[in-house]
């Protein structure tokens, strides 16, 4: 929370979603709430992560959509800069420098790996059909290292899936697809920086989840019209096609009966959508 009352940039509301907590969490953001009057609380069941962002996103008003979760923090000039680059160019969204915080080693290392510029353009703004990789490969489907434009938001109806795990992919590389002005910020003061435990990304088990996830939530958009369905599409593509070379890495031969049922029902939506 100090991290986002003590940006540069002070023209923001500040929605706080309080998911069911039970650590005092609650009593902490009313204490904020009386100091700064940008703070406005959203209390509701605990439902996750996902549902936290569609219920804190119905409520906002302002121009640019910003997601911090609670192991997360801005530096200070973080937002005014992604501000001024997306009012610059006119972006639907800007992705952030990102630096993580690992826990054990008690230090930050830089997380490069969230974008690999290589398989960027050079120039800015630009869209993911002037990328010279799978989306899948260039971005990581994470929200709290980007800046989305509400309008662009609004206008598309995305929102997050409300599932305990992965529910930001979807919205993420949804965005992705249909943006026509991504922005890459790279100035150091723009960062943003997550505690973490350390993730490998080589367990099957976590390519599947997220291919399912990713699967079901483009099933939902090809149910519906214009530029959502043309996207859900295109999405469910390039999610098949770059899963399944991850997949084909010999990381685990250690399969358990949820990683093969998943297999198999990767298999099958694959052929079915292929019939389409």
């Amino acid at each position: 929370m100090d991290s986002v009352v003590g940006q540069t940039l002070k023209d923001i509301e500040i929605i706080c979603v309080d998911d069911g907590s039970t650590d005092g969490s609650l009593d902490i953001l009313r204490e904020y709430a009386a100091e700064d009057n940008r703070i406005q609380i959203i209390e509701q069941k605990n439902a996750g992560a996902g549902a936290a962002r569609n219920n804190g996103m119905r409520h906002a008003t302002g121009k640019y959509l910003s997601f911090l979760d609670s192991d997360d923090f801005f530096e200070p000039r973080m937002l005014e800069k992604a501000y001024d680059l997306a009012e610059k160019d006119q972006a639907d969204f800007v992705a952030y420098k990102s630096d993580q915080y690992h826990t054990e080693k008690k230090q930050f290392v830089s997380a490069d790996w969230v974008i690999h510029e290589n398989e960027i353009p050079p120039y800015h703004p630009f869209n993911h059909r002037q990328m010279t990789g799978n989306v899948f490969k260039v971005f990581v489907g994470w929200a709290w290292d980007k800046l989305f434009l509400k309008e662009f938001v609004d206008k598309y109806h995305l929102t997050f899936q409300e599932q305990r795990t992965s529910n930001d992919l979807l919205f993420v590389f949804s965005a992705v697809v249909l943006a026509k002005k991504i922005i890459r910020c790279t100035d150091g003061s723009c960062s943003s920086a997550t505690r973490c435990q350390g993730f490998s990304v080589k367990n099957k088990r976590v390519f599947l989840g997220l291919f399912l996830s990713c699967s079901d939530g483009t099933s939902g958009q090809t149910q519906r019209g214009g530029p959502v369905r043309r996207t859900g599409k295109r999405l469910y593509q390039l999610c098949t096609a770059f899963f399944t070379v991850e997949l084909q890495h010999p990381v685990r031969t250690d399969k358990n009966k949820t990683e093969r049922q998943a297999e198999r029902r990767m298999v099958q939506r694959t052929r079915c959508r292929r019939k389409e």
